[in-house]
């Protein structure tokens, strides 16, 4: 990136690399230009970046999640959207986008894991959980 680039952040007193790292990010630059920009590694951006995201998530609220998430998914469906013409035409490119737009709105709906089987909880009163699962399945293989 060069010096004249319009719109970078500067670095103030009340700044650090980090901050200035997370404002570069959230204008589109990738870690590999910021790292240039602040002559330090990619893998210290990514690092700085990580920190502040995850500071910030750890501040909102249930209903400004909810709003995130709606938007988020509102943008997938937008983008899906410009190349659903070339889906239906058969164009692999596009289908393979689809694809990968579909696997990010599994991810961010976290529906990309797998369910988990239904467990029931169980109290063992008087004695001890691994002598009453011993004690079960002496049952059931008995």
């Amino acid at each position: 990136m060069s010096d004249e680039e319009p719109n970078l952040p500067v670095p103030s007193e009340g700044m650090d690399m980090a901050e200035v790292a997370y404002l570069m990010r959230r204008q589109g630059l990738s870690p590999s230009d910021i790292a240039t920009e602040l002559h330090t590694t990619p893998a210290v951006i990514y690092q700085a970046v990580q920190r502040r995201l995850t500071h910030e998530a750890q501040l909102l609220g249930d209903e400004e999640r909810q709003m995130l998430l709606a938007l988020e998914n509102a943008r997938l469906d937008h983008y899906l959207s410009k190349i659903w013409a070339q889906i239906d035409y058969g164009d692999l490119k596009a289908i393979e986008t689809a694809l990968k737009i579909t696997r990010e709105r599994a991810k961010l709906n976290q529906m990309d894991m797998p369910t988990s089987t239904n467990t029931t909880q169980v109290l063992v009163v008087g004695g001890e959980a691994v002598s009453y699962i011993d004690a079960l399945k002496s049952v059931v293989d008995g």
